[in-house]
């Protein structure tokens, strides 16, 4: 992964060009200014979720804690 993220609303256009508007993955990927893995990447996250992004997907880095040893009342 880039270490840029892609909007969700440039996400959200890619199977409306390629479903409705019935262009080329090639095409998409000139129009959008973007990689054709992307594309493939959006397309088949829409077609198993019908939605553009993965919101089961976990999130990264260490759980945060409320209360650390040097926080605790005493």
């Amino acid at each position: 992964m880039p270490p840029w993220t892609i909007s969700s609303d440039l996400k959200l256009r890619i199977p409306a060009l390629r479903h409705v508007q019935g262009l080329s993955i090639k095409k998409i990927c000139e129009v959008l200014d973007i990689r054709k893995s992307l594309v493939y990447q959006t397309l088949q996250l829409y077609d198993k979720l019908a939605d553009v992004t993965n919101s089961n997907s976990r999130k990264l880095g260490r759980r945060r804690s409320l209360f650390t040893q040097f926080s605790l009342p005493r």
